[in-house]
């Protein structure tokens, strides 16, 4: 039966799947984070973080990949028999989760989370607008501080807009040259839509 996990209990599982395929004991794992973060971390830190105990900031997420030598985004890979992930009062489908493109950063791939979550904010109605509009603020203040992220949601917006136009065509039974620019602005969906406040806020479209 899937489950539902914390992000945090998402990494934990992987950290520990991880230091177990590599033959690390937990000991060995808080010394070498010693290393990386300056503090030998207890054992029993190491099995809090293994449990979903012990929220961590973006650099000892970062350093625990050093040391399990691993990319940043496998800590945060949804495990299979995981069929939700819970950020706050949000519910995230795992499948929607996965299909998030590779980051270059750890603040990069976090502030991709955020753009989905967004999405998904935008798209339930049963969700207040102020998160929906928090969401978007976060995603915007990441955005202009990484040229990785505007160009993915740059992306996102044109194929996106693309997407909506078509369909818009195939429901009217119109020709392309038909539908106007105003039109598929109306008729945007969440996911382009959410993109679209992104890039207005950052004052490119």
């Amino acid at each position: 039966m899937d489950q539902e996990r914390t992000v945090a209990e998402v990494i934990g599982m992987n950290v520990k799947r991880l230091r177990t395929d590599r033959g690390l004991t937990a000991p060995e794992v808080g010394r070498l984070l010693g290393d990386v973060l300056g503090k030998v971390w207890a054992r029993q830190t190491v099995y809090q973080v293994e449990a979903g105990d012990r929220a961590m900031a973006a650099e000892e997420v970062a350093a625990f990949a050093h040391v399990l030598d691993c990319p940043v985004a496998d800590l945060l890979a949804v495990p299979d028999d995981v069929g939700e992930v819970r950020i706050g009062e949000l519910t995230v489908p795992a499948a929607e989760w996965r299909v998030l493109p590779a980051a270059s950063s750890v603040d990069d791939l976090v502030s991709l989370r955020l753009f989905h979550t967004a999405q998904q904010v935008k798209q339930s109605m049963r969700l207040s607008n102020s998160l929906f509009e928090n969401l978007v603020r976060d995603v915007t203040t990441h955005a202009r501080a990484s040229s990785t992220l505007r160009e993915r949601i740059e992306q996102e917006y044109e194929i996106g807009r693309g997407r909506d136009r078509r369909q818009l065509v195939d429901q009217a039974r119109l020709d392309d040259e038909t539908v106007t620019d105003e039109d598929v602005d109306l008729n945007l969906s969440p996911a382009t839509e959410t993109a679209r406040e992104v890039l207005k806020s950052l004052g490119r479209e």
